[in-house]
């Protein structure tokens, strides 16, 4: 299943690479089910991984560096896709990460490792961050991780996210390698989409 689903994001990632001079005029597209914001003060960026995928694990240099220089009123969130129901695993790894706050040092380590998503070899990396493994379970396990999850899940679809890296800016507009036309102009697209929007708030 696992060589399945690496095949599988191998080809998009080719098909990416052809087509990526092709890529939508204006790098992005709006979702299918648009939101707003919940502050319109301030503008909310999300970022769509998979810790299973190795060009999310390429693209997250270029998102830290990104981050370090971001503009002060907007909001940066990350969400763990579920477009699969076998995605599942890392994005309860995510949020016990987040729950036990132990996420700055597990974030690179779960892209890393990539191909861990069994219960037993997860709680050997928090074990490793001086977690017990009976908290860890019992967070992995949790209603609130459960729920946090099946959130991720909505937010994937709700906003089309079939692929990913994906950003979604404000509940409004989705970009991705393909419709920027490469990985590298993601951010692009993304700014653009940050002064666009900045423009609204701050018109009479």
């Amino acid at each position: 299943m696992k060589s399945l689903i690496l095949a599988t994001i191998l080809i998009s990632a080719l098909s990416t690479v052809a087509d990526a001079s092709a890529g939508s005029p204006a790098g992005f597209q709006q979702v299918p089910q648009a939101t707003t914001a919940p502050n319109p003060a301030r503008i909310e960026v999300m970022d769509f991984f998979w810790y299973g995928c190795p060009y999310c694990n390429l693209f997250e240099p270029r998102l830290e560096s990104w981050l370090a220089s971001k503009p002060d009123n907007v909001d940066f969130i990350r969400i763990p896709a579920v477009i699969r129901p076998g995605w599942s695993n890392h994005a309860r790894a995510f949020y016990t990460a987040e729950a036990l706050g132990v996420l700055d040092p597990l974030h690179k380590q779960l892209f890393d490792a990539r191909h861990v998503d069994d219960l037993d070899e997860l709680a050997t990396m928090f074990t490793e961050q001086g977690i017990e493994r009976s908290r860890f379970e019992a967070v992995f396990n949790s209603e609130e991780t459960r729920r946090k999850v099946q959130e991720a899940g909505i937010l994937t679809r709700r906003y089309g996210i079939d692929s990913v890296p994906a950003i979604v800016v404000n509940g409004q507009y989705r970009t991705n390698p393909v419709l920027a036309g490469g990985a590298s102009r993601m951010l692009n697209a993304v700014n653009g989409l940050i002064e666009s929007e900045q423009r609204q708030t701050q018109a009479p």
